[in-house]
């Protein structure tokens, strides 16, 4: 079961002007334990046997504030609160990451009285560039090698600077604050596999956006009324007709 970041899970106060027959009835103490269990089991879905009678669980599904899945359940809007805080949070600990490295960066620049014969400079490499760059002579501890900063260059320019900022990062962490000679090959390992996982993940949100789709389309035309899918589909016939697509 996954670990809440917060101690505490959030009850909205609009909870009671958007559900007052829930915020006004003995079903609120069951919705507030399913939201905390939500909560701590997120991004997975919770179980909701012995939290709540079968009865009250139906009328917090029928409302709309709980999804139900099987024996296990949603609380509607819970996923994309948690997304937002945890952006928020990654956002906030890349923000503090980047303000030391800046800040030993600017302190390393003022220190020196001519330039490094080694680093290559502002003029020479745009921002982007540099960034990339800098961490590769941070983690080397400044012993780099040109065929070792030219390999460097080169993942940049397939994998992009940030990703590949974040690669060298995690496989630093990952080797024990290590860098010995395989150390980017594994980092460009990483960038493979990584992109292989987000190119996978990307088909698989359409497919599942494409299956939702569909999903609504035939429970709109089971639901629709017979005459007026009747109707729908004799207009369907003209159109396909006047377009020449059928005789």
């Amino acid at each position: 079961m996954a670990e809440s970041p917060e101690p505490y899970s959030r009850l909205y106060h609009k909870l009671a002007d958007e559900y007052p027959d829930v915020y006004d009835s003995p079903d609120l103490a069951d919705y507030c334990r399913l939201l905390v269990a939500a909560d701590q089991s997120w991004p997975t879905a919770a179980r909701w046997a012995g939290l709540t009678s079968e009865e009250c669980f139906g009328r917090l599904v029928a409302c709309g504030l709980v999804i139900a899945d099987g024996r296990r359940y949603r609380i509607r809007g819970l996923d994309k609160a948690r997304i937002a805080r945890s952006n928020a949070a990654a956002r906030a600990a890349q923000y503090r990451w980047d303000a030391d490295r800046n800040a030993d960066r600017n302190a390393d620049r003022n220190a020196e009285v001519m330039p490094s014969q080694a680093k290559p400079s502002r003029d020479e490499t745009s921002q982007a560039e540099q960034d990339a760059q800098a961490l590769w002579y941070d983690l080397k501890g400044g012993q780099v090698s040109e065929k070792a900063l030219a390999w460097v260059r080169d993942l940049q320019d397939n994998f992009g600077d940030e990703r590949l900022m974040s690669a060298m990062r995690t496989e630093y962490e990952a080797a024990g604050r290590v860098v010995d000679r395989e150390f980017l090959s594994r980092v460009k390992g990483r960038l493979l596999i990584d992109g292989e996982r987000a190119q996978k993940a990307t088909e698989k949100r359409r497919q599942d956006k494409e299956l939702e789709y569909q999903r609504r389309i035939k429970e709109e035309a089971e639901s629709m009324p017979e005459e007026q899918r009747s109707a729908n589909l004799s207009r369907l016939k003209d159109m396909l007709k006047a377009s020449g697509l059928v005789a």
